[in-house]
């Protein structure tokens, strides 16, 4: 599947199941999850929080190109280019999409959620690293992530950030949590489909490409 979606930045249920995953590792998943977090950049994003996996996104996306005849690559590439360089796209659950060109070889559609789109929310990039490594810290050792102790020793200890100084400081930090607790996407680790869109590697982590 010729897609690239950053689901470090951009999908909570994907984000829910790295952390799963790194909690099962112990404390060497926490080592190692703090490394991959420079996939997020350091920029405001959008974060879809809804039901689809990021394979159903894909495959949705790419079933409307195709039913407009803008599959093709260069079909493609020129309807982007009538429109600045972008489109948007609805899915089944009504989140929109945006879909930009991708020098990526064979992935050439780059995919990101669109600004105020149905079921996503706006957050900062260390607010996220700060949800993710919070959840994370607590999963491995057994402690409570909206404690502001807890998410200061996940942000002094594994990400090199200033401590919040208290709780009115980390109402969004705890939204994220919570929300990245409670995603409920459908997204299945042993299916070998994910990998078509499930993340990207850059040379680059904080920019987007291949």
């Amino acid at each position: 599947m010729p897609v690239l979606l950053n689901t470090w930045k951009h999908h909570a249920g994907a984000i829910r199941a790295q952390i799963a995953l790194a909690v099962g590792a112990g404390e060497r998943g926490l080592d190692e999850l703090s490394q991959r977090l420079r996939m997020i950049g350091t920029d405001l994003m959008d974060l879809y929080v809804g039901t689809l996996s990021p394979l159903e996104i894909g495959s949705q996306i790419i079933a409307r190109l195709q039913a407009s005849s803008q599959f093709a690559p260069d079909a493609y590439a020129s309807w982007l280019d009538a429109n600045n360089g972008y489109r948007a796209i609805i899915v089944g659950d009504g989140s929109r999409w945006i879909v930009r060109q991708a020098e990526c070889g064979d992935r050439y559609v780059h995919v990101h959620p669109a600004r105020r789109s149905p079921q996503t929310i706006r957050v900062r990039a260390n607010v996220l690293r700060t949800a993710i490594l919070t959840l994370t810290l607590s999963g491995v050792r057994g402690t409570d992530p909206m404690e502001v102790v807890v998410i200061n020793r996940a942000r002094k200890e594994f990400l090199g950030l200033s401590p919040i100084a208290g709780s009115k400081e980390g109402q969004s930090i705890r939204a994220i949590i919570g929300d990245l607790s409670c995603a409920q996407a459908r997204f299945r680790r042993d299916d070998e489909r994910q990998h078509d869109v499930n993340e990207y590697a850059g040379n680059d982590p904080g920019k987007e490409g291949c």
